[in-house]
């Protein structure tokens, strides 16, 4: 069986939002919804 490699190159995009005085991080962007979808379709083995 051969094994198949993908790499994923870019940043992720840092979502701040504010709320009163806190100030809420998340993160996005294209690449990282990539590499998360891709994850989230292989085995957890596959990913390593």
């Amino acid at each position: 069986m051969t094994h198949k490699r993908i790499a994923i190159i870019g940043e992720c995009m840092i979502e701040l939002s504010e709320k009163g005085e806190n100030i809420k991080r998340g993160f996005g962007g294209d690449t990282l919804n990539t590499a998360v979808y891709l994850a989230r379709q292989v085995t957890p083995l596959a990913t390593r």
